[in-house]
């Protein structure tokens, strides 16, 4: 199947971020979507910094989109995952 006629399927893509690339150094209160970590700050880890790059690297590709393939973009800033782990290992 060529990738053109794949690509003009999608309709949603959702991104799994983490609550990293919003909280910065805001301590309490309620996280909007104009939060953002700052990745310019030092006391910040790489793995803060990337999950906020890749989140705006995100939102501005779907928002400079110009053709007809345009889609819906849902970021997911996860704070914790709990449940059962996938096998004896982890």
């Amino acid at each position: 199947m060529p990738v053109k006629s794949i690509t003009l399927s999608v309709v949603r893509v959702i991104l799994t971020s983490s609550i990293v690339a919003m909280i910065g150094d805001k301590k309490r209160g309620p996280l909007t979507p104009e939060d953002w970590t700052d990745v310019n700050a030092k006391d910040f880890s790489t793995y803060a910094k990337s999950k906020t790059l890749a989140k705006r690297a995100a939102g501005g590709f779907i928002k400079h989109r110009t053709d007809q393939n345009k889609f819906e973009l849902v970021v997911l800033d996860l704070r914790g995952i709990f449940g059962p782990t996938l096998g004896e290992k982890y």
